[in-house]
């Protein structure tokens, strides 16, 4: 049985593709064609040594499972890989294989090789995580004041807004960008130490070639070698982690928001569609439902539609070229009224494993003197799940929420359910104006016992009783007028509220989302 068979199924095709074994040789192939390379141009080796050691840095000529297979014997990849390319190019030039991998080490091809390999990682997790930050914005934007029941320890709560919830999706996941950047900065860092990180190979000529290697490869040069120093790498994997958290965050509220019982958003059953049909609607029952999100301003439908269906077509097993009409979400054999969560479903497994890689990534910091025995190589395979699970949490929810169908009648019912005892506690600040706190919290407390003993449909709810105290007592009915009573109850006044409370935070969300777009890193 293949591991890979349930790890792929937590990510994406692309990711797959830049941590395959392929891939990885490459990427260390790429480390030692540069260092030649770099060599050659300081005038460590001969320029003809460094062209022909460079020339035969291609994976394609070299045979990936038996590298593979030979690394279980040396204890690293890099090994054999290097071995296997001074006997390739000895065949063509036996002098410049005496050249190959001069003044490096193992853990230099493997970390600088690793590097090369997130760089392109983090390009499709950020690609794809400002884009669902984008579309979480506009869906935010769409709906002004739509009241929603906001819940707290699973129960019914207050009456809240659409706009606010979203916010508290999107600035997680727009602070997990930043603060991905941020730590890439000091992750996606040259190694190149040699034995003990003192280059004392290259002697005087160490910085320069140092130099010239990173310039080569594009990477930035350390002040020192980081051989066993795994803080900056680890605090990006980290990030990685609280990334798959946010997301699990997200899928968690959704995929409860779309149970049965709840019902106030759902999924896109088609793949994609991520633009609306030519009728607006996107959702099995037209009259309570509304349009699905548009794609965000900044992004063109076609391509998003083209990545994101493609990719979410493989997760759900079917072929890339099936026609979009026919594309559909997996339902129950035997319950075929089931429509699952499978994006949501995705981003929670990816969340459910997170924590167990962080950890072991914190673990394997305990690293010997200036090269460790079992930490580093123990990190490499924490690392690499890591970056699989991100994406494939982050298009997940893209491909949800590019497309989720909300029910805005539902979540007026599920407030209407409550008898109003949502509104407990501003019925309270309203009354404390007359009776003070302690005396309102009473009486209030009191009403919403009677609330719930009464049988449902036995009386108005919470606001029958509240007017009728009004009425009877001299106090309030002086003090209070009807008005002021009626807005304690009004769904629409408390979501403007709570849209309020969030607008500065999403207009900085915007301009925030905005430098990042026009700012690539990678």
């Amino acid at each position: 049985m293949s591991v890979l068979v349930f790890e792929g199924f937590l990510s994406t095709p692309e990711m797959l593709a830049v941590l395959d074994k392929s891939s990885i040789v490459q990427a260390m192939m790429d480390f030692e064609a540069a260092l030649a390379r770099a060599q050659g141009r300081v005038g460590v080796i001969p320029q003809s040594a460094a062209q022909a050691i460079a020339s035969l840095c291609r994976v394609e000529l070299y045979d990936i499972h038996a590298l593979m297979a030979a690394s279980a014997h040396d204890g690293s990849l890099a090994i054999p890989v290097v071995r296997r390319l001074a006997e390739t190019v000895a065949l063509f030039d036996p002098d410049a294989a005496s050249f190959v991998h001069l003044g490096s080490t193992s853990q230099d091809v493997i970390d600088t090789a690793q590097v090369l390999l997130a760089r392109r990682a983090l390009r499709l997790i950020e690609d794809d995580l400002l884009e669902l930050v984008g579309v979480l914005l506009d869906l935010a934007d769409a709906h002004p004041a739509q009241p929603i029941l906001a819940r707290t320890l699973m129960q019914a709560a207050q009456v809240s807004s659409l706009r606010f919830r979203i916010a508290s999706w999107a600035l997680p996941l727009l602070r997990c960008a930043q603060g991905l950047r941020h730590a890439a900065d000091g992750a996606l860092q040259l190694q190149f130490g040699g034995a003990v990180g003192t280059l004392s190979a290259l002697g005087e000529q160490a910085e320069a070639v140092s130099q010239a290697l990173g310039a080569e490869l594009k990477l930035p040069v350390p002040e020192m070698s980081w051989h066993s120093q795994r803080d900056r790498w680890v605090r990006l994997c980290a990030e990685l982690g609280i990334l798959c958290g946010s997301l699990g965050k997200l899928a968690r509220d959704v995929s409860l928001l779309s149970q049965s019982e709840i019902g106030e958003m759902a999924e896109p059953e088609d793949l994609p569609p991520l633009s609306p049909p030519s009728d607006g609607l996107a959702c099995h029952d037209p009259a309570s439902a509304v349009p699905a999100a548009p794609p965000p301003s900044w992004l063109k439908p076609s391509a998003k539609s083209a990545k994101v269906g493609a990719v979410d077509a493989a997760h759900m097993g079917l072929p890339a070229g099936l026609p979009l009409s026919v594309r559909k979400r997996s339902h129950s054999r035997a319950m075929p009224h089931k429509r699952n969560p499978v994006s949501c479903m995705l981003a929670l497994a990816a969340a459910q494993r997170a924590p167990q890689r962080v950890a072991a990534l914190l673990s394997s910091m305990l690293q010997e003197f200036e090269r460790g025995l079992g930490g580093w190589q123990a990190e490499l395979a924490e690392s690499v799940s890591l970056l699989m699970h991100s994406h494939g949490s982050v298009r997940a929810m893209l491909t949800a929420m590019a497309g989720i169908t909300l029910y805005p009648a539902r979540m007026a019912a599920n407030i209407e359910a409550q008898r109003e005892l949502v509104y407990s506690e501003a019925l309270t600040q309203c009354l404390a104006g007359v009776l003070g706190r302690l005396e309102a919290q009473s009486l209030v407390g009191q009403l919403c016992d009677e609330v719930l003993a009464a049988q449902e449909g036995a009386h108005g709810g919470l606001r029958a009783l509240a007017e009728q105290l009004c009425a009877r007592d001299a106090r309030l009915r002086a003090g209070i007028e009807p008005a002021a009573l009626a807005a304690v109850f009004d769904p629409m006044k408390v979501a403007q509220h709570a849209d309020q409370r969030v607008s500065k935070a999403l207009a900085q969300a915007r301009v925030d989302l905005s430098a990042l777009l026009d700012r690539p890193q990678w």
